[in-house]
Parts: C-alpha cells; structure tokens; sequence
C-alpha cells in the first residue's frame, strides 16, 4: 500500500531572523513538520496548506516545492509505503493556539534550533519516519540565498 502525504518547511522573518514552524509531540518526544494525507481528489498543494491549518493555526502561501522523503511503517500485519511531499511555505496569518491535538505544542524556532532539535529527537531518529532534517537543511539553503 501507498500513503501519500503533504507538507511544509513553514517559516516567517522576524526581526531576529528567520523562524520555522515545528510541533512537538509529547508521547513521543518528538519533533516534525506539519504534514499529513492526501485526500481522495486533493492535490498536493491543497494537502499541505489543509495539514499545516489544521496542525498549526496557520495560514500559508506555498512558494515552491522542496521535495519527497520516503518511508515505511507496519500497520497490523501489512507493510505500508509513504511518500511524503515537501513545500517551502511564507506564513501569512493565523494563531498557533487554533491547532489541532495532534501535537501538544506548536513552536517558532530559529534554523539553527530546528535543526539541532531534529538531528537529535526528531522522529527518523526513534521511529524510522523519513529524516525531515533533509527537507529543514534544504529549505535553510533556499531561505539564505
């Protein structure tokens, strides 16, 4: 079986710089980017933009699309595929207090402190989830030109 998700690298320009959008999932300690599937006749832009409302609060423009990151996970006795599809995304408006439960927080952090925070308690790193410090690093490359 293929899952096919959507979401974002979602960032902001403050006066101390560029700050990304991360949750925090308690019961797993754990940090990811706001994704989530695709539903059946949605496209994959419109996935990301519903995901990352209804993860975060926020409303976003996509601005270009980063990328896949693939991985796997067992779900009773069958193996299931997932394709996860990236967009770089400007945050535009919206309250993180609106989000979903899902997660228990949603964050705004530095690069650097969302990087460093999935290099070393990000899902890939417990659960075998795709590595998101790929699509994090590449979106840093493409905010700092």
């Amino acid at each position: 079986m293929l899952h096919i998700s959507a979401g974002a690298v979602v960032y902001r320009h403050t006066s101390e710089g560029v700050e990304i959008v991360v949750l925090y999932r308690k019961k797993t300690d754990t940090y990811h980017l706001p994704k989530g599937t695709q539903e059946p006749g949605e496209s994959l832009a419109d996935t990301a933009r519903r995901e990352i409302a209804e993860e975060t609060g926020c409303q976003v423009r996509l601005e270009q699309y980063l990328g896949n990151l693939s991985s796997s996970f067992e779900r009773g006795p069958e193996r299931v595929n997932k394709l996860t599809h990236y967009y770089l995304a400007c945050y535009e408006s919206g309250t993180v207090i609106e989000h979903d439960s899902e997660h228990d927080r949603v964050l705004f952090l530095s690069l650097e402190e969302a990087l460093s925070l999935f290099r070393d308690r990000g899902a890939y790193n417990i659960l075998g989830y795709e590595d998101e410090c790929q699509i994090l690093a590449l979106a840093g490359r493409r905010l700092n030109r």
